[in-house]
């Protein structure tokens, strides 16, 4: 298998996981990855691939993820989990006896 097959199938594996992870961290390394991909199809050998990697990673994380943030997770609808899902929820408690 060639490197820059390598680093495709990377590049979709994570863009799969991504799927089922929250926040945009394995887009930008999927992106990274297909950036070494693209560089590693002109350029033999490890080490320009895996800058490119890096250099495509970082910038994925500064230019694509805030973007996506910002029109996909507006400030106005935060995303309630938890604790904060039940504030101000009214609810019923069992009380069972275990002497019975």
């Amino acid at each position: 298998m060639h490197e820059w097959q390598v680093w495709l199938v990377a590049s979709l594996l994570l863009f799969v996981a991504e799927m089922l992870a929250p926040g945009f961290w394995l887009l930008s390394v999927a992106v990274g990855c297909l950036a070494a991909g693209a560089v590693s199809l002109v350029v033999p050998g490890a080490i320009v691939p895996a800058l490119s990697f890096a250099a495509g990673t970082l910038l994925s994380l500064v230019g694509i993820r805030p973007f996506l943030l910002r029109y996909l997770h507006p400030s106005g609808s935060a995303i309630r989990t938890n604790v904060d899902v039940v504030v101000r929820v009214e609810g019923a408690t069992l009380y069972v006896d275990k002497e019975m």
